[in-house]
């Protein structure tokens, strides 16, 4: 099953496009993520969203990605749900169109070499994710069971759905 897996990862790590990619949060099976095409706006020109899958509690958590301008760093903005018919694209300098804020993001090739891009539609899906404070923010902010800092790691390139407006 090992084998399997991480032949599996290294596999679709190389040809997979980023709305394409579904990811499983390591050790804990019930969490999973995969980005949707999404009318992400000028003001983040990635085009796809994160939704997190929480199967315990059947909830769902959405993000977008960002650049940090000359920062070199790399964030998901935390967003209401991108297929409810009234999703917008939230104003870049309003906090509170960020439900649960920020989060750090670092994407990794299958030999764990940091991509230095957020996720974008039509590109390279990465085959690592870690969300730096998930955990944090999940169980402090909506009640979550406390998630591990771990990588969510590509299990497979699927067409998923499409939410484009």
């Amino acid at each position: 099953m090992l084998v399997a897996t991480l032949l599996t990862m290294s596999t679709v790590g190389v040809a997979c496009n980023v709305e394409d990619a579904h990811y499983r949060l390591r050790g804990v099976p019930y969490v999973t993520a995969q980005f949707r095409v999404t009318n992400t706006g000028p003001d983040w020109p990635a085009g796809v969203a994160l939704e997190l899958k929480m199967q315990r509690s059947g909830r769902s958590y959405w993000f977008i990605p960002w650049e940090g301008g000359t920062s070199d760093l790399r964030h998901m903005a935390s967003v209401k749900d991108v297929s409810a018919s009234n999703w917008r694209p939230p104003d870049p300098d309003r906090a509170e169109d960020r439900p649960l804020g920020d989060l750090d993001y670092v994407g990794t090739d299958t030999h764990y070499n940091v991509i230095g891009r957020v996720p974008h539609r039509g590109g390279a899906a990465p085959a690592h994710m870690l969300l730096l404070n998930l955990g944090d923010v999940l169980k402090h902010r909506v009640g979550e069971q406390l998630l591990p800092q771990q990588f969510f790691d590509l299990v497979s390139c699927i067409k998923a759905n499409d939410h484009r407006r």
